[in-house]
């Protein structure tokens, strides 16, 4: 009996741990927005039953054995065949849940990797509710280059809790005129979510996912955000292979990452441009 306690505690324990490793610095909300709300909440509650579950057959383990130890005799009620049923009827339950959550995540990844592989070419550029490569770098046109067929591609998700998600990359050359500016790569993640605190909650969480991805690699640096010349409610800055911008204004988030193939545009720079054209934009919601 005491074995059975110390296990049971243990897994009591280990899933606490588990929750907070999956859960920790707002990660939720990427979960939630990654998985699908439905499955998010799903997963949640397959959660909350297994800790209460734990706890009850801890506790229950624990006076058995104070009981046993005390000298008193096991006692045995007389439905525990109903009881018995039931308990067997919610495991075969929570079962079918499990497999049904992770069905889901199967078919929600597919998905995903579906509408990544299919990303559409955007027909207008300056439509976008936040800055291209234009925009960064002061141009009037841009290129694609050779090794890039189409230059750029937009990927539009939605969610619950973010009712416009878009991924967009684009890799070209810009121009003024006939002189380079500058020649390189953006990638962008882009959320208008359901309220605003839901925005600072993904910037927080982005940005902790990306400092414990590449400082055990070594190579993430914080950057100091220069005046952005507008007013955001946040914004954070940093470095891992490439410069990254995270904004907040109202509902809306955005994440930005500019590489340079040749002579790199000044951070400060392209920032101010892209917090201009971030906040001047707009929902994207109905457009």
């Amino acid at each position: 009996m005491e074995r059975r306690e110390r296990l049971s505690l243990v897994l009591l324990v280990l899933c606490m741990f588990l929750l907070f490793l999956r859960w920790r610095n707002g990660s939720w909300i990427l979960a939630a927005i990654s998985e699908g709300t439905p499955l998010f909440l799903l997963e949640i509650a397959l959660y909350l039953w297994f800790l209460s579950v734990t706890l009850l057959w801890v506790l229950r383990l624990h006076r058995i054995r104070k009981n046993l130890a005390a000298g008193e005799p096991l006692r045995h009620r007389s439905d525990w065949r109903r009881r018995a049923a039931r308990r067997f009827a919610a495991c075969a339950l929570a079962a079918m849940l499990v497999v049904t959550y992770y069905l889901g995540l199967a078919l929600r990844l597919d998905w995903l990797e579906e509408q990544e592989a299919n990303a559409v070419l955007p027909g207008d550029l300056s439509a976008l509710p936040f800055a291209t490569l234009t925009d960064l770098a002061g141009g009037d046109r841009w290129e694609a280059d050779n090794g890039y067929p189409g230059g750029c591609g937009l990927v539009s998700l939605s969610d619950a809790l973010a009712p416009v998600v878009m991924e967009f990359d684009q890799t070209g050359t810009v121009y003024c005129g006939e002189t380079v500016l500058f020649s390189g790569s953006l990638h962008v993640n882009y959320y208008e979510t359901a309220a605003p605190f839901l925005a600072q909650s993904l910037l927080t969480a982005r940005h902790a996912s990306a400092r414990r991805t590449w400082e055990s690699q070594g190579v993430y640096a914080p950057l100091s955000l220069p005046d952005l010349g507008v007013e955001v409610d946040a914004a954070a800055a940093y470095e891992a292979l490439l410069p990254t911008l995270l904004l907040a204004d109202g509902s809306r988030m955005v994440q930005i990452s500019l590489q340079s193939f040749e002579e790199e545009l000044p951070f400060g720079q392209w920032a101010r441009a892209a917090a201009a054209a971030f906040v001047s934009a707009g929902d994207w919601q109905g457009k």
